[in-house]
């Protein structure tokens, strides 16, 4: 597209009608021909990121007579801060709000006779018991301090000497390292292992005897193993060959096994 002298002033003119985006309005989701409002200089989901330049985060700087740091509260000086004791006491006795006791105005309406909600709110509006200043509560101590005291680090006891001279530690070591094994010695003597506790299960095992598996009658000349009397093939050449052939005929029979009627038609 070229640009003309008429297009720029044309742009220029319709850039003057829309809100003033530092960024640029073609650097935004917007674009130059669309849709412009203020609202959009502060979104960051219409922003396009610059090559080169950092993201935005759409947050302004205060004015330059804007004035960071803490304030300085100006007072009376030196001897403002030598009385600062009175002056946290007399603010804190001030700036103190009493709550209402509710634990004591519930036990007092229960002297009075309340039962329900209502007339316990009824109560508590014509009724009002203040906490008490925990500073009355708390006893005041005299903080006398003696005139020999030091302050610091307490010294060390000193090393016993004597002790470590006379070997005082092995032999107490020894000694009880001693007592310990004829402790232990003397435990494995008195320690001995009891059968273990009769249950149901195992005295019934133990007392009633197992009987043999009782079995029917059957009659003597079936009581062993009875042959076949007739033999359906001569040999065993002749059962394999008529079994092969029960496995051929299989696919053009019924059943799952294969052994009904014969298939007339399409396999189904």
């Amino acid at each position: 597209m070229v640009m003309t002298p008429g297009t720029t002033l044309l742009n220029c003119n319709l850039m003057s009608k829309f809100p003033r985006n530092y960024r640029g309005w073609e650097n935004s989701a917007t674009n130059i021909l669309g849709d412009k409002r203020k609202e959009m200089t502060n979104n960051v989901l219409h922003q396009r990121s610059i090559l080169g330049r950092p993201n935005t985060h759409c947050r302004t700087l205060p004015s330059k007579s804007f004035t960071y740091g803490m304030k300085n509260i100006k007072k009376d000086g030196v001897a403002q801060a030598m009385c600062w004791p009175d002056e946290r006491i007399s603010d804190s006795t001030d700036r103190t709000e009493f709550t209402s006791d509710f634990l004591a105005l519930n036990c007092e309406s229960v002297k009075f006779g309340v039962t329900n909600c209502k007339e316990l709110a009824h109560f508590r509006a014509t009724h009002d018991i203040k906490r008490k200043d925990p500073s009355h509560n708390m006893k005041k101590r005299s903080h006398t301090t003696d005139c020999n005291i030091v302050h610091g680090i307490t010294n060390r006891s000193s090393t016993p000497m004597n002790e470590i001279l006379a070997n005082k530690y092995q032999t107490d070591w020894i000694e009880g390292q001693l007592r310990k094994a004829s402790k232990a010695q003397q435990d494995k003597k008195h320690s001995h292992f009891t059968a273990p506790a009769e249950t149901k299960t195992s005295l019934l095992r133990s007392t009633k005897p197992t009987s043999k598996a009782e079995s029917f009658w059957k009659l003597p000349q079936f009581t062993t193993k009875a042959h076949g009397g007739i033999n359906t093939f001569r040999d065993e050449r002749h059962q394999k060959m008529a079994y092969k052939v029960y496995c051929s005929e299989k696919p053009a029979r019924f059943g799952m096994h294969g052994q009904g009627i014969y298939r007339t038609g399409a396999i189904v």
